[in-house]
């Protein structure tokens, strides 16, 4: 019962504070005084959308290959343990989900510059 009660807490913080960072953007803005000091009101990014874009999926494709790393890693682990075969495990379908997964975040990163260009030419 303490579990869920505490659980309920935390996520009701969250959603506070959330919230307050979101719908009370301009009370922080004024409190902290954070737009005193610029010459300009605006920023310019003098940066490529291709460039945007390769950025997006870099960090997707890392994502997707430190997130699968321990996973597999756990699971050869488990399964060297039980001494069986690959066929036997019931787990060796995932071990071949995880497998890809890892490989196609590390060619996400790897080919990020033509994955911008093809969503590019896409628009």
């Amino acid at each position: 019962m303490i579990l869920i009660f505490s659980v309920f807490i935390v996520l009701l913080i969250f959603y506070l504070i959330s919230r307050f960072f979101l719908f009370k953007a301009n009370w922080i803005i004024d409190k902290f005084r954070l737009d005193k000091g610029f010459e300009n009101d605006t920023i310019e990014l003098n940066s490529s959308q291709n460039k945007i874009i390769s950025i997006a999926v870099i960090m997707i494709g890392g994502f997707m290959f430190i997130q699968n790393i321990p996973i597999i890693f756990k699971e050869f682990f488990v399964f060297f343990q039980q001494k069986i075969l690959f066929k036997d495990y019931s787990k060796s379908g995932w071990i071949i989900f995880y497998f890809f997964k890892i490989i196609m975040g590390y060619l996400l990163m790897m080919n990020s510059f033509r994955i911008a260009r093809f969503i590019d030419k896409q628009k």
